[in-house]
């Protein structure tokens, strides 16, 4: 593994801070893949043959229980609280939200294309895949909670993953393509093909607000803050005055001297619908040249529904566009744990 020197505790720490906190996540995801792909691993993987490509729709269960049980073994070892963990889990919610892949693309193509698209991406790419890591460890999330909730706690993933260890890991077997989904049914005695067709094979939403309101979270989708903002925990209500961004920018960008260059534009946004496409180079934005600092409020300075003229140069030819002004996205995860002593809280996180 390969970290900055910035990733790393000082002498004089008290506490940690969340460039270690990233690392210490990245060496428990790698621990776990000791067991979960060194050991377990896909039927269609074993033998391993490095010389071609090897195709599964596993891979969200694979790096996605992976990273599901990273941040959470971090808590359950003690070195983060459940604020602190929730926080992380709040913060990839929004990750996977802000992609406008999540609605075109199921967790087993995502899988399946893993060496086509995930591994080839270009601007189109959150527009279009699903991160099989991100959105498979909240689809582990999402099957640990509905076990442990349909069972009354008698069962969950933990109980999942030592199965499979029993029956493929140990004896050094492939897991097949429905071994997961059938274990997790053999466990648990329920019938669960319908959950696995609509987390796995669809690209209908997961139940996140449901399955974590029975372990006593509130999960809420707001605007952002302001353009860090990626989500979090919050200790009271929601309060609907809290400043938020006003208007939708709906697009990536680099800051350069000359203006801001765009990376990406994502689908059904206001950049899309004014026209905008990634490489455009935006020199000017109502009169105003725009930069990392100030675009946002260029934005938020006018009235929705109305629209302001912006210059870019594509191609080095120079254009003027109508850019639209629309309400920002409620793309940003923040969790609410109203209810600390709930049993399956409490199951769930120890």
């Amino acid at each position: 593994m390969i970290c900055s020197k910035s990733d790393l505790p000082t002498d004089t720490a008290e506490a940690i801070d969340d460039n270690y906190l990233r690392f210490l996540g990245l060496c428990s995801h790698e621990y776990f893949h000791l067991w979960n792909v060194k050991r377990l691993k896909p039927e269609k993987f074993s033998p391993y043959d490095l010389t071609k490509e090897n195709y599964t729709e596993l891979l969200w269960a694979f790096e996605g229980i992976t990273s599901y049980y990273d941040d959470l073994m971090l808590c359950r070892a003690g070195l983060i609280d459940a604020n602190r963990y929730l926080t992380l889990l709040a913060k990839n919610i929004t990750a996977v939200q802000r992609t406008r892949g999540h609605s075109k693309q199921t967790l087993a193509e995502s899988s399946y294309y893993a060496w086509t698209k995930f591994y080839k991406q270009d601007e189109s790419a959150i527009n279009n895949i699903v991160s099989y890591y991100s959105k498979g460890s909240l689809a582990a999330l999402s099957l640990d909670l509905h076990l442990r909730i349909k069972t009354k706690g008698r069962t969950s993933l933990d109980a999942v993953m030592k199965a499979l260890w029993k029956q493929y890991g140990r004896k050094g077997i492939g897991i097949p393509e429905d071994g997961i989904e059938a274990a997790a049914a053999k466990v648990s005695g329920l019938k669960l093909n319908n959950f696995f067709d609509k987390s796995i094979r669809s690209t209908q939403p997961l139940p996140l607000k449901k399955l974590l309101s029975h372990a006593g979270i509130e999960l809420d989708f707001t605007a952002p803050h302001n353009a860090l903002d990626s989500g979090g925990v919050i200790t009271e209500p929601a309060n609907t005055k809290v400043k938020k961004i006003k208007h939708d920018l709906g697009f990536t960008y680099t800051d350069t001297p000359t203006g801001l260059r765009v990376k990406q534009v994502l689908d059904n946004s206001a950049a899309q619908q004014s026209g905008l496409a990634p490489n455009d180079m935006i020199v000017a934005m109502n009169r105003t040249k725009p930069s990392k600092s100030n675009v946002q409020r260029i934005v938020d300075l006018e009235k929705k529904n109305t629209s302001i003229p912006i210059h870019i140069f594509r191609d080095d030819v120079l254009h003027t566009l109508q850019f639209k002004i629309e309400p920002a996205q409620k793309n940003t995860a923040y969790l609410h744990p109203y209810s600390p002593e709930n049993p399956t809280f409490k199951a769930w996180l120890k």
